[in-house]
């Protein structure tokens, strides 16, 4: 290990992966225009900024979801599942919504308020 610390050029990594894989992973590199070695390379090296973002983006979602668990909104959701709700549409068309589930009801509480 200490001769790899030292050296600062390329290597060659091998690796067992199915041919289904490596099929997939040969169509994916022709696509990028790259070669099979420098697309895994890629991958591999873009793997933490990838990670990093997925992270961000979960977290962003996480705080969306978790507006839909509000107390208040769960316990109105029981009250009113399975009912129809009255709207009307803003070009003041009657709309029917049945609430299933809790995005039906955003969908109605955010629709029944009219801003003048």
């Amino acid at each position: 290990m200490r001769i790899l610390h030292s050296y600062n050029g390329d290597v060659t990594l091998g690796f067992k992966t199915s041919t289904t894989n490596k099929i997939q992973l040969v169509q994916a590199a022709q696509q990028e225009g790259m070669s099979l070695s420098k697309y895994v390379n890629h991958i591999i090296t873009s793997y933490p900024s990838k990670l990093r973002r997925l992270e961000e983006d979960n977290s962003v979602l996480s705080k969306k979801v978790s507006s839909f668990e509000l107390p208040e909104l769960i316990t109105l959701f029981g009250q009113v599942k399975g009912h129809k709700a009255f709207l009307k549409d803003s070009g003041g068309f009657e709309k029917h919504i049945l609430i299933n589930s809790i995005y039906d009801l955003q969908e109605v509480l955010v629709k029944s308020f009219k801003i003048s």
